[in-house]
């Protein structure tokens, strides 16, 4: 039986509506625990439930009908775990992205599979894999479509809560954006791929390699920048080789020197595993920002994103 996941304020049973959307998003977990966050309107207290992975419509429907979306802003985890702890050490294996982002962005990158607006301008969305992948691997891809094009830099995490579809946040309506059909069994297998479209966008993040582990450690040292400077010493200008030698501060606007070296590096073709080993060992880089990989990764997209808007 498939049903199309769309709807009005005044028209839906939205206690069945977000019980079978739940129940299909945690269908590929056949074990395991996963997780509902809920907010109390009146009194702000949190509160977080654990179901078992292969929780059933029944089962949510009592959930919800014991929690008012009048009396209750509520959350869910896309992902499911191994313990009855909501931790990225205990999360199995995830055939999902997920992001939370700006929906006057969304057509310049695939089509999520599911997105519903969780505020004025802010859509919260889940893309399908065409198969399970560690949950860093795709908080990896998750942390790249939100250093892009996301509103909140802590949504790619496997830990995650996003809100949960046809519920109220602070009396705005949690609506469907777009319109997919899933089969409300349990044993639905995950939807059709967009693995392509992932592999091309989302380079950076994605192996080439189906089975190869994304690369995360950042070299350490000279040496390793050293490879990237003369891979590509004759595409770049002589200020930008500089700068990546430099080991003292020779110029005093540390930003600029940054944004230069990135723009020269994207138009090179260098790549992010490329670009992040030579900004983790600059000067300016580190003297701007310090050891920090999320800012590090937030220079790099914002910077690429800037450079796409520029040329289009």
């Amino acid at each position: 039986m498939s049903h199309d996941v769309n709807d009005t304020a005044d028209s839906i049973d939205w206690v069945k509506e977000s019980a079978e959307f739940l129940n299909f998003i945690w269908s590929p977990f056949k074990k395991g625990f996963t997780f509902i966050r809920t907010i109390d309107v009146q009194t702000g207290v949190r509160s977080e439930h654990s179901f078992s992975a292969d929780v059933s419509t029944h089962e949510l429907v009592n959930f919800f009908q014991k929690h008012p979306r009048e009396q209750y802003e509520m959350f869910f985890c896309p992902n499911a775990f191994k313990k009855n702890r909501r931790r990225l050490s205990e999360a199995l294996p995830t055939p999902y992205a997920w992001a939370v982002v700006d929906r006057l962005e969304m057509d310049i990158f695939p089509d999520p599979y599911f997105m519903w607006d969780s505020a004025p301008e802010v859509c919260h969305a889940i893309w399908p894999f065409d198969r399970k992948i560690s949950a860093r691997r795709a908080e990896d891809i998750s942390r790249e479509i939100a250093f892009t094009f996301g509103l909140k830099m802590d949504a790619w995490r496997a830990t995650k809560y996003l809100r949960i579809p046809l519920t109220l946040n602070n009396k705005h309506y949690v609506r469907m954006r777009n319109t997919a059909s899933y089969n409300i069994k349990s044993n639905q297998p995950v939807p059709e791929p967009i693995a392509d479209e992932f592999k091309y966008l989302f380079r950076y993040a994605c192996s080439g390699r189906e089975d190869e582990l994304i690369e995360t450690t950042i070299p350490d040292g000279w040496s390793h920048v050293e490879l990237v400077y003369y891979k590509y010493f004759k595409k770049l200008s002589n200020y930008a080789l500089s700068g990546m030698r430099h080991r003292s501060l020779y110029f005093r606007d540390r930003q600029w020197m940054i944004d230069g070296i990135l723009h020269e590096l994207i138009s090179a073709g260098a790549t992010r595993q490329e670009i992040r080993t030579v900004l983790w060992n600059n000067v300016y880089f580190l003297a701007e920002f310090g050891r920090d990989r999320t800012v590090l990764d937030e220079e790099i997209s914002r910077k690429a994103r800037k450079m796409k808007k520029d040329q289009s």
